[in-house]
């Protein structure tokens, strides 16, 4: 589990500076991400799952750990382990995503 990011995610609102250290935690983090199934064995044309927000935005849940994903996702979804230094400039680069009611 990514612990220390953790840690550095409930100290920003206390101390702002500490961002710093939570983009070096991204990058060197390991996340769990659901993601479409039969999409997955490629990170590249994976198609990721996202869920709608009240603001009209398209969440995509990322966990620190298998142990905190979301109950009921539906069937066809996997999760999957990524490194942050892959999903980063994945998620910048190619936003291919099922969408979830």
């Amino acid at each position: 589990m990514n612990s220390e990011l953790v840690g550095t995610l409930k100290a920003l609102s206390t101390d702002p500076a500490r961002v710093v250290d939570l983009y070096r935690q991204l990058y060197a983090g390991s996340f769990v991400v659901p993601v479409q199934e039969g999409s997955e064995p490629d990170l590249g044309t994976a198609l990721f799952v996202t869920y709608p927000c009240p603001d009209g935005a398209r969440e995509l849940p990322v966990f620190t750990s298998p142990d905190y994903v979301l109950r009921d996702m539906p069937i066809e979804v996997v999760l999957v382990t990524v490194d942050g230094n892959a999903l980063g400039p994945r998620l910048l680069t190619n936003r291919k995503v099922r969408s979830c009611p």
